[in-house]
């Protein structure tokens, strides 16, 4: 059911301004800049993150004064009483140097300053906050910034059933997930009664998000595909949940798709893969600390959590499909300048929050990011800056779509490059060699050529000689290059490093002549093969099996000196020494999101901190199993083989994804895994509008 109004002047003029946005008209085109409404939209955001952190009694005796020794126990004496922003205009944050949130019970006291500590470098100031102000301030935000897209004025009816479902849904991942939330909130309780306050206030502020959503989202489903860029630039992670904002509204539409539509064999594939995931869920594994996961990863390994995730992620791609679905075109026009904006305007965020710690504080809730901004702009770790991301792996890979696209739409579109997106281009440029991923950029250049000779080389036998060739020499280079010994270090140096790991707090033997004499069976008679994990003990019986034959690689020896060729051996090697799966698991996998038995083994190396598996696909081979992921990567090859030449060739961005995946972990990232479900379907249509 939909409402239509008559067409007169005064309509005309509401839709001139309603639809003069911060953004793009309907065509396109650029518009004049902020309107009346958009404005309005503006001014309410900034009263909307100021007022809460400006609640202050400023007729009382207690003032903000300037930070000191002296003045140390004057602010852990008086929490709750001065608000951040007496502070600020008071001009005393200069010796700061860390701000945090920290959790109060006392929700009156959000916005306050909680607590000041000294370090050796200045004063960490902590801000109390509140889970549940949290929750619905950064939630109105997002979506009063979802407004600025125009409105295709389509009133429907409110979907009260998927938004009762949702809110339960999330209500129940509060819940499953206690140890995350019970650590950060002392009235925390999973009892389900009418005096459990704070778990009625959860419940009814998704409920409220969810209403909200729904008109926002609904009445703009025919262009959002359009803006999926911007997906990089405001996040969506809430501060005080691990759960991000994009996940909850596409499993509420969803939710709506699956009402609207059967079930297909994927559908029922899925569903038994989930049942066995729920019934075979190790619980005895510790709690994970998500850190720059937060959103889309579990804390727990309850079998409550494995069944939240696992219809979380089935809904949310189900979600992408309901947009997808009711999505006029892709306008490439509109995409183009997305694209351009989004990825200058996070270089300039991210200059702007590693300059000053208060904007950094504010780019991290105002943005949702998974961790906080780069508090410096010099590079660490050689040339890396991840600026707003938390990943530098992750926004480089961004930078090398954006690029790709940007030649795409400029060679099968004929779009012409003004001088303004020159100059956007350029500040890209220049994030995307500060994000210093090299795989990323030399990936993209191969596609872009690859893109030039089939457009250019007419001749079939020509354009595969030229390939062929090209890839050969391309192959050499890299291997003189980066080679680091002989060939046969070469091919034992992945297993070697996996053995190093699994050691590392034992007087061995010299284990270079444990390499040097492929004797690992050494190791596993001095520790037994119950040490070693399973999938360690497995590749070293396959690498220094006796009827290998000499001279003659093996998997675990190319895949080895692949490994040494991506600068991946030390992660891989890690990695093998902490992944210990049974065979079963191997198959079918653990379940999605899912990476507290990895972690454990982690625990078990004494390691500092969390080391992620630094690939996609050994990601998926943990979460789906190897099956899954085989068939995954199969259908993506499938596709694309068979979708040949099209008006804007999309597939080459699954293609460079694809790529990539083998050596970084972005697609745990919400914003990436969302671009790649878009841009796969997208890619793999039959039918193609490009506007």
């Amino acid at each position: 059911m939909s409402t239509n109004f008559r067409s007169n002047a005064i309509t005309k003029m509401l839709d001139k301004i309603f639809d003069d946005k911060c953004l793009y008209s309907k065509s396109g085109s650029a518009e004049r800049g902020p309107g009346l409404i958009c404005g309005f939209y503006i001014l309410l955001i900034i009263l909307i993150v100021a007022v809460p952190f400006s609640v202050s009694n400023f007729t009382d005796d207690t003032k903000a004064v300037e930070l000191s020794e002296d003045s140390l126990k004057y602010y852990q004496t008086t929490p709750c009483k001065i608000s951040y922003a007496e502070f600020l205009l008071n001009g005393y944050s200069e010796k700061i140097s860390s701000i945090r949130l920290a959790n109060s019970e006392d929700i009156q006291c959000f916005g306050k300053i909680n607590y000041v500590e000294p370090t050796s470098g200045g004063y960490v100031l902590f801000i109390s906050s509140h889970s549940l102000p949290l929750l619905l301030i950064q939630s109105i935000i997002w979506l009063l910034v979802i407004t600025f897209i125009p409105s295709n004025k389509k009133f429907g009816k409110v979907n009260w059933l998927g938004a009762l479902f949702c809110s339960i849904l999330f209500t129940f991942h509060f819940i499953n997930e206690e140890n995350y939330y019970a650590s950060s909130n002392k009235y925390f309780s999973n009892i389900l009664n009418l005096e459990n306050y704070l778990l009625i206030g959860v419940f009814l502020t998704f409920f409220l998000i969810f209403i909200l959503s729904e008109e926002v989202f609904e009445n703009r489903k025919d262009s959002l595909i359009n803006y999926f860029p911007f997906l990089f630039l405001l996040v969506g992670t809430f501060m005080a949940f691990n759960i991000n904002f994009y996940i909850m509204i596409l499993c509420f539409f969803g939710f709506k798709y699956l009402l609207k539509t059967k079930l297909t064999t994927f559908d029922f594939i899925y569903f038994l893969f989930a049942t066995y995931w729920i019934i075979n869920v190790n619980t005895s594994a510790s709690i994970f600390d998500v850190d720059k996961l937060k959103g889309f990863i579990s804390s727990s390994n309850s079998s409550e959590a494995m069944m939240f995730w696992s219809i979380v992620l089935y809904l949310t791609i189900k979600g992408i499909m309901y947009f997808l679905r009711h999505s006029n075109s892709l306008n490439y026009l509109i995409l183009k300048n997305n694209f351009l904006r989004s990825g200058a305007l996070i270089f300039i965020f991210g200059i702007i929050a590693s300059a000053n710690l208060n904007l950094n504080l504010l780019f991290y809730y105002l943005l949702g990011l998974n961790k906080s901004p780069i508090k410096q702009f010099e590079s660490i770790a050689g040339n890396t800056w991840r600026g707003l991301s938390a990943s530098a792996e992750a926004i480089g890979e961004f930078y090398a779509i954006l690029f790709i696209f940007i030649f795409l739409g400029f060679f099968y579109k004929k779009i012409n490059i003004n001088y303004t997106d020159v100059f956007l281009l350029a500040i890209c440029l220049i994030s995307f060699y500060r994000a210093n991923n090299v795989a990323a950029f030399l990936s993209a250049v191969v596609i872009i050529v690859y893109i030039i000779a089939k457009k250019t080389i007419k001749n079939k036998s020509v354009f595969y000689t030229f390939i062929s060739t090209t890839a050969f020499l391309s192959g050499l280079v890299f291997y003189y290059q980066l080679k680091t010994d002989s060939y046969f270090k070469m091919g034992n140096q992945l297993i070697y490093n996996a053995f190093k790991y699994a050691t590392t707090n034992f007087n061995l033997p010299s284990t270079i002549q444990l390499l040097d004499d492929r004797n690992f069976d050494a190791l596993k008679a001095l520790y037994g093969n119950d040490f070693f994990s399973s999938s360690l003990v497995s590749m070293s019986n396959v690498l220094t099996n006796p009827g290998n034959i000499d001279n003659l690689p093996n998997i675990v020896t190319l895949l080895s000196i692949f490994s040494l060729l991506i600068n991946r051996s030390e992660k891989w090697g890690y990695f093998i020494s902490s992944y210990d799966p049974t065979y079963q698991d191997f198959l079918l996998g653990t379940g999605p999101m899912n990476f507290n038995n990895y972690y454990d083994s982690q625990v078990f190396l004494n390691s500092s901190e969390l080391i992620l598996p630094h690939s996609s696909l050994l990601v998926f081979i943990m979460f789906f199993g190897l099956i899954f992921s085989i068939c995954l990567y199969i259908y993506l090859i499938y596709k694309i083989y068979n979708k040949g030449d099209s008006e804007l060739p999309l597939y080459y961005l699954i293609v460079f994804f694809s790529i990539n995946f083998i050596k970084s972990d972005s697609m745990l990232y919400v914003s990436t895994f969302i671009t790649f479900i878009i841009l796969f379907f997208l890619s793999t249509t039959e039918s193609e509008n490009y506007g």
